[in-house]
């Protein structure tokens, strides 16, 4: 983990996860990918970062039960890309 002034990031080589905001009742992630992922269930915004080839995929959780199958494959996803990195 790498806490910063405005967010926490999760790393393995590289960093793979992002939180965002703490919220009163959800928690804000980031995944960036290389490429855009639109069709899932999961993702509430899929932006390209500026200045890169990077996409950030935005995810709102706000109980533990959303984070089902398709939420760990992305996030299993995002960490094996940074261990390869």
């Amino acid at each position: 983990m790498h806490p910063t002034k405005s967010m926490i990031a999760f790393a393995a080589r590289t960093r793979f996860a992002y939180v965002i905001q703490l919220g009163k009742n959800f928690v804000d992630v980031v995944f960036p990918f290389k490429q855009p992922y639109e069709d899932n269930l999961c993702f509430n915004k899929v932006k390209p970062v500026p200045g890169s080839s990077d996409y950030n995929h935005h995810l709102r959780l706000y109980f533990p039960e959303d984070i089902n199958d398709e939420v760990r494959l992305y996030m299993k996803m995002a960490y094996d890309l940074s261990r390869k990195s």
